[in-house]
C-alpha cells in the first residue's frame, strides 16, 4: 500500500536518524590498535652521537716581524721541521754588525770592571793597609815622645816633628780609605759597572733585532705551504710560512646539555669521518665544558684521537659515538611509551582487556630510554595515544 505524501515526509527524516545513532554507536565500540612494548631484562649501551670537527692542532701562519728583503728561505712544503729551526731568513747585515760593535764595547767595559777589581781595587787596599801601619807607627813614637817630654828627656821641638809626622800619616790614611770608597760606590768602578749594564740591554736589543731578521719554528711540526721566495721584498706582518704542529689530533663537538651526566674525561668514543665512512677511529673524551651555551643549550666537548690515521686532516668533519654508559640486566622501556604529567611518570598497562594507566618509577638513560621499577618483566605497555586510550588494543610490538 503507498503511503500518503504526509507519512513519506516524516518516515524519511526518522530513517536518517535512526543510521547517525547506529553509526555513532558502531565508531564508539570500535577499538584502535596502537604499538606495544614488552617489558623484559636487557643491558643498554648508552651512547651519545654528536657531529664533530678536527680543531687542533691547527695550523700556524708564521709572520715576519719587520720590513726586509728575503735573503734565504730553507722552509720546504710538507717537510718536517723541528721546534726553532731558521725557516725564512731576511738580510740581516747591519743588525749583525749593530750585534758586533756592541758586543764588542761591552767586551771592552767588562775588562775595565775585571781589571778594576783585580788590580786597582787590590792596591788600593794594600796601600791602605801600608798607611794605616804607618800610622799606627807614627802614634806610637808620638806617645813615647810626650812621655818623655813630660820627664825633661827630650825637647820640644822633637815632639813638634812627631806631631807633624803624625797628622801627615793620618791625612794619608784618609785619603786612601776616601778613594777606596769612592771607587767601589760612586767612583770609576761605579761608573764601570753602569756603562756594562746600559751596555748590555744595548746588546739584547741588536740581538733581538737580529732575531727579528728569521722566521723559526716556534713548535715540532711540518710546513704546508711558503709563501715566500729569496729576494722578495715582504713588509712587517707579512705570512712566510704556514706549518702545523706534530701533536695528538683533537676534536670539538657540541653535544645537548641533557647529555653531561654522561660525559666525563677519559670516556672511550668511536668517530667515523665523513669522507671515511667506513674506518672506525678510537678517540677519548680530553675535556667537558666547564659553561653551557645559554643560547643553544649546548657543551663544547673536546675529543683526542687515541688511534691516528694518516689522512686526518685540520677542517675534516665527522660523527663520534660516545660510549657514555652501560646498564646491565636492567628492566627499560623506550621513552616514548612514558608519559610525564606534573613530576609523575604514567604508562599505559595492557591487563587483557583493556588499558590501565599506572604509575611507575623511572630513571632516564638519554632521551631514548628510561629504566621503570615497579613492573613486572612480561608486561606489555602501550603507546600513549590522543584522547582516551580506553579504545586502545595492543597492535604492532615496537622494535628496540
Amino acid at each position: 500500500m503507498a503511503l500518503s505524501w504526509k507519512a513519506r515526509k516524516w518516515v524519511v527524516p526518522s530513517v536518517v536518524a535512526a543510521v547517525v545513532v547506529i553509526g555513532m554507536v558502531v565508531a564508539g565500540s570500535r577499538r584502535t590498535a596502537v604499538d606495544y612494548y614488552t617489558i623484559r631484562r636487557r643491558t643498554i649501551d648508552y651512547r651519545v652521537l654528536a657531529s664533530c670537527t678536527v680543531k687542533h692542532p691547527a695550523p700556524l701562519d708564521l709572520t715576519v716581524s719587520a720590513p726586509g728583503r728575503v735573503s734565504a728561505v730553507s722552509a720546504v712544503a710538507g717537510g718536517e721541521v723541528r721546534a726553532g729551526t731558521v725557516l725564512v731568513r731576511l738580510d740581516d747585515e747591519t743588525e749583525r754588525r749593530t750585534v758586533e760593535i756592541a758586543s764588542a764595547a761591552l767586551a771592552g767595559t767588562r775588562l775595565k770592571v775585571r781589571n778594576a777589581r783585580q788590580e786597582t781595587l787590590p792596591k788600593l787596599r794594600e796601600r791602605l793597609n801600608q798607611a794605616q801601619n804607618e800610622l799606627d807607627t807614627v802614634s806610637a813614637e808620638l806617645e813615647r815622645l810626650r812621655r818623655l817630654l813630660e820627664s825633661g828627656a827630650v825637647a820640644r821641638v822633637e815632639v813638634q816633628n812627631a806631631e807633624n809626622r803624625y797628622q801627615r800619616a793620618l791625612s794619608e790614611r784618609n785619603q786612601l780609605r776616601i778613594s777606596l770608597e769612592t771607587m767601589e760606590t760612586s767612583g770609576i768602578l761605579a761608573e764601570l759597572l753602569e756603562q756594562e749594564r746600559v751596555q748590555l740591554a744595548q746588546l739584547e736589543l741588536a740581538r733581538a733585532a737580529l732575531e727579528d731578521r728569521r722566521v723559526k719554528a716556534p713548535v715540532s711540526g711540518v710546513v704546508s705551504a711558503v709563501h715566500v721566495q729569496r729576494g722578495q721584498r715582504v713588509a712587517a706582518g707579512t705570512p712566510v710560512v704556514t706549518m702545523v704542529e706534530r701533536g695528538p689530533w683533537v676534536l670539538e663537538a657540541d653535544v645537548d646539555q641533557k647529555e653531561l651526566p654522561y660525559l666525563t674525561p677519559g670516556t672511550t668514543a668511536m668517530v667515523a669521518f665523513d669522507a671515511y665512512p667506513d674506518d672506525r677511529v678510537r678517540a677519548r673524551v680530553s675535556f667537558v665544558c666547564a659553561l653551557v651555551d645559554v643560547g643553544k643549550g649546548t657543551c663544547d666537548l673536546k675529543l683526542e684521537v687515541v688511534d691516528p690515521r694518516p689522512y686526518i686532516r685540520y677542517g675534516m668533519s665527522g660523527t663520534a659515538e660516545i660510549e657514555a654508559g652501560r646498564y646491565e640486566d636492567v628492566t627499560a622501556v623506550p621513552s616514548r611509551f612514558v608519559v610525564r604529567s606534573d613530576g609523575r611518570a604514567v604508562v599505559g598497562v595492557w591487563d587483557g582487556r583493556r588499558v590501565v594507566r599506572r604509575e611507575v618509577s623511572v630513571v632516564p638513560i638519554g632521551e631514548r630510554w628510561m629504566i621503570v621499577r615497579d613492573i613486572p618483566e612480561g608486561t606489555r605497555v602501550l603507546l600513549p595515544v590522543k584522547g582516551s586510550s580506553a579504545r586502545a588494543v595492543p597492535g604492532i610490538e615496537a622494535a628496540e
